[in-house]
């Protein structure tokens, strides 16, 4: 269910996106430009308390490769838009945030398959 949530946030991003370049509505850009500050702020903040990501690593499951590949290529999309769209800070902002989330994620598949 975790996953269905993610795919529908997903793609109400980017069709907000796409539809706001297409037809020129900056309210339909707002969107994706809103979400994509809230998230990249919040991972970044997420990563750089230890606190918060000991926790994390506690409740961390496995995640299929294809999954994680899927999580990979619709951050490098977001921040290609994003570039594209001139939001330059946001593209870094976002990129940094999601390089460490797929550390993150590589980092703990390495730990469970120790185990």
């Amino acid at each position: 269910m975790k996953l269905v949530f993610g795919f529908f946030v997903d793609a109400l991003i980017f069709v907000t996106l796409a539809l706001g370049m297409y037809w020129g509505c900056q309210s339909l850009l707002n969107i994706g430009h809103f979400m994509g500050w809230f998230v990249g702020v919040l991972l970044i903040l997420t990563f750089a308390n230890k606190e918060v990501v000991k926790s994390v690593e506690k409740k961390y499951q496995h995640q299929h490769f294809a999954i994680r590949v899927y999580d990979v290529v619709t951050d490098l999309l977001f921040v290609m838009v994003c570039a594209y769209q001139g939001w330059m800070f946001l593209a870094g902002v976002y990129a940094l945030a999601a390089m460490m989330k797929t550390e993150f994620k590589n980092r703990m598949e390495k730990q469970l398959c120790q185990k």
